[in-house]
């Protein structure tokens, strides 16, 4: 495993790709794992497509590279309100701030409809990989728990997503300046009139705390920056985690389903200039990342989570993810069910 990781940060997907037929070559109990998933399952046909992807970028862009994925995966969207003249071209800096992040296509969705030239979008370093293509478009980030000094509890130990991010072996130091660098990026392209695009609660529903990566990312814009720059809600309804395995599954087993139709909802513009003008002094990072939430919520019609809740909904994410077949459990119950 650690051989396929160290491959995939430094070739991508198309270095897996090749690691992957070259080891099947000469290794007869490769040949019989890539046969049952050929046969059962959907990474070799997911990794196949996704280096494809990866390769339009190259050739046609981000949009239509995004497009492609959705397609793929039978999902099409509606917006509420209809894409703001703000994502067609307009030289004001725009950063989109996903409210909730459930459904893992949501980031594909907002790169195949924005129209602009300059777009960069901050995503976990585990994704950034994939390609050199995608990474145009991409900040790499990553939290410090996933450093590898940190030690892995009970929880942690069986969590999936939690021992491939920990396989990337950076240390906090490393984190930190990757983080940082990100950031400042982040904000260049702000400053520069591009689109950033940005989930603070990471991924998961509405009720996740937020991080302040987007606080941090707004404090480094230069003040005489702040009024050429947007802030722009947006919120998902119609995907989730169970939906989105279930589709990825039949999708790549070519497995018949209904189209999905996401509703994509765009709140109010907000100039940041005069939003930070709101606060009596200047905001601290968790002072301006609450108030901000508390807006969009408040926009989104969507109920506040009491801290009770919050924090038992991270202690069912964490029983939940103990169980490392969970999603494969999730897809066979609904596979042949006839629901998607």
């Amino acid at each position: 495993m650690k051989e396929l990781i160290e491959i995939y940060s430094k070739k991508g997907i198309a270095g897996v790709n090749r690691y992957l037929k070259k080891v099947s070559n000469r290794s007869i109990v490769w040949r019989i794992l890539i046969k049952l998933d050929q046969r059962f399952f959907v990474f070799s046909n997911l990794f196949s497509f996704t280096e494809a992807q990866e390769k339009l970028i190259s050739t046609h862009g981000i949009q239509k590279a995004a497009e492609s994925f959705l397609k793929k995966l039978g999902i099409s969207y509606s917006l509420k309100p209809p894409l703001p003249n703000l994502l067609r071209g307009r030289k004001k800096g725009v950063l989109i701030v996903g409210v909730n992040h459930p459904g893992f296509f949501e980031p594909i969705i907002l790169l195949s409809l924005i129209k602009r030239k300059k777009v960069k979008l901050i995503i976990n370093r585990f994704f950034y990989l994939a390609g050199k293509n995608f990474q145009k478009y991409t900040l790499p980030v990553t939290a410090r728990l996933f450093a590898r000094e940190k030690k892995s509890d009970l929880v942690t130990k069986f969590n999936l997503y939690h021992r491939l991010y920990r396989a990337q072996l950076l240390s906090e130091n490393q984190i930190d300046r990757m983080n940082e660098v990100s950031l400042k990026s982040g904000t260049r392209c702000l400053e520069r009139g591009g689109v950033v695009i940005l989930f603070p609660g990471g991924g998961g529903s509405e009720k996740k705390v937020w991080r302040n990566g987007l606080s941090k990312l707004v404090h480094t814009i230069s003040e005489n920056k702040r009024k050429n720059v947007i802030l722009l809600p947006v919120y998902f309804e119609g995907v989730g985690e169970k939906r989105m395995i279930v589709r990825i599954y039949r999708s790549f087993r070519a497995i018949s389903q209904n189209p999905l139709r996401v509703s994509v909802q765009f709140g109010k513009p907000t100039n940041l200039q005069r939003f930070l003008k709101g606060f009596d002094d200047a905001p601290s990072e968790n002072h301006f990342t609450e108030v901000y939430r508390t807006k969009t919520f408040e926009e989104f019609a969507i109920p506040r989570p009491n801290i009770s809740f919050v924090y038992a909904n991270k202690l069912l994410s964490f029983v939940l993810n103990l169980n490392l077949i969970k999603g494969i459990i999730l897809m066979f119950e609904r596979i042949y069910s006839g629901r998607a």
